[in-house]
């Protein structure tokens, strides 16, 4: 399995870590997995660590998968739903990383890229924003 959900009781958040090559499948099987994870235990804060990430899926396969997550949290749980994206080095991740990130945005979910670890759990921990009084 080249992915690895942490989920440690306690922290606000769930990690999933991505190594090697991701297939269309693995990028599925991760999704159904974190989504259970977070319904379980009620929390939709995910930092996607894709440090150790190659390669092994395209454009259309992201495009795809956000589908995917879209009907997974279709309940309202978007509303909540928080993803810092850490991304590897390397130009062709960071691309893809772009991809990710403006799809999930343009459906309303709250997605960002980082480089660094501690930056990306500093942003995924903050509290969002109130939302006006009416």
């Amino acid at each position: 399995m080249s992915w690895s959900i942490i989920d440690t009781p306690g922290l606000p958040f769930i990690e999933v870590v991505y190594s090697g090559n991701i297939t269309p499948a693995d990028l599925s099987a991760a999704l159904a997995a974190t989504a259970k994870a977070a319904k379980d235990s009620d929390r939709y804060r995910f930092l996607a660590n894709c440090q150790q990430l190659e390669g092994g899926h395209s454009v259309t396969d992201l495009f795809y998968t956000m589908m995917e997550m879209t009907r997974l949290f279709e309940t309202g749980a978007d509303i909540r739903l928080r993803e810092a994206v850490l991304l590897p080095a390397g130009k062709g991740p960071e691309e893809l990383g772009g991809f990710w990130e403006t799809i999930c945005v343009n459906r309303g979910f709250n997605v960002q890229l980082f480089h660094d670890r501690p930056q990306a759990i500093a942003w995924l921990t903050q509290e969002p924003p109130k939302a006006p009084a009416a």
